[in-house]
């Protein structure tokens, strides 16, 4: 765990102690730092709308702390959920337990504060310091843990404000767990083994009846790479991402091609038949046979050299 001021790797929560210094004096914050530090913080419930524990001092009893924070409407929380359905690559570093770069400006633009302040009248703490005037050492430590905790793991301030994990991960798409889509879970469905025919060495390879008149198309990819233009600018890149790796993504889709075509070539030589080729039936066919036949006079070449 962070034990000191200032995670060069982590703006977050750099943010959230810039926020907690301000919400105390300088020694409260540091007895509580050290009470979050040093195993005080004996238990933590997250609600939506309010953060309980029990915070070990110094009476024999642990004090009850609790913090509440005001729950975003639902249309606060579309704005959020939709632009992280915008840009997927948002969603991978939440996943990844790291907070995007530009989440405090989504967090504001659905007016909701990334990083919650603490209102003196939605806190509550049962020990002698604790006067309402500011926060005492004891909700400092719970506050100041929590911090932590979420700047490695998003999903619980979204938890504190009224969405945990799985229903964030249902709104922006991602299937959440069995029991949400009304699903039985596994081990209560039957499924009965399905029946295979005897078969013999020789007729392991060979396609079977519904497979004799099936044909395909081997195109390689035209235009963009949808997985390129969906992503976005990545902020460790200067220019033109897609331009810079469109190449690549050329020269895969050649080699998945070639390498299709060998692979049903060898098919049809196991299946002791003559492999005549994709058939096609638009108007590029003659372009397409060209365009593969290219692809092996290329490789060929390579594997020459």
């Amino acid at each position: 765990m962070v034990t000191k001021k200032g995670d060069a790797g982590n703006w977050f929560w750099q943010r959230w102690l810039d926020v907690l210094e301000g919400e105390t004096d300088e020694g409260r914050f540091t007895r509580g730092r050290r009470y979050a530090n040093n195993g005080s913080i004996l238990s933590q419930t997250i609600a939506p709308g309010k953060l309980k524990g029990r915070v070990e001092g110094s009476e024999a009893a642990p004090y009850k702390v609790s913090i509440r924070v005001l729950l975003p409407d639902d249309n606060q929380w579309e704005t959020v959920l939709q632009a992280i359905r915008n840009q997927p690559l948002r969603l991978s570093r939440l996943l990844a337990g790291q907070w995007p770069p530009e989440a405090e400006d989504l967090f504001a633009a659905a007016s909701i504060e990334l990083v919650p302040e603490l209102d003196l009248e939605l806190l509550s703490c049962d020990c002698e310091d604790w006067y309402g005037d500011a926060p005492c050492k004891h909700l400092i430590a719970l506050w100041y843990s929590f911090g932590q905790q979420v700047s490695s793991d998003p999903f619980k301030l979204f938890a504190l404000y009224g969405r945990d994990r799985d229903e964030v991960l249902a709104a922006v798409g991602l299937p959440g767990p069995q029991s949400s889509i009304g699903l039985e879970p596994a081990a209560t469905l039957k499924v009965a083994p399905p029946t295979l025919p005897a078969a013999s060495n020789e007729q392991l390879w060979q396609p079977g009846p519904a497979l004799l008149g099936f044909s395909t198309q081997l195109v390689p990819l035209k235009g963009e790479s949808p997985s390129l233009t969906r992503l976005g600018e990545p902020p460790f890149w200067s220019g033109d991402f897609a331009a810079a790796l469109r190449p690549a993504y050329e020269q895969v889709s050649k080699r998945t091609v070639l390498w299709l075509v060998k692979a049903l070539k060898a098919s049809a030589d196991v299946a002791g038949k003559e492999y005549k080729g994709d058939e096609y039936e638009d108007k590029d066919e003659a372009d397409q046979r060209d365009e593969i036949a290219a692809y092996e006079d290329e490789d060929a070449d390579e594997e020459d050299n």
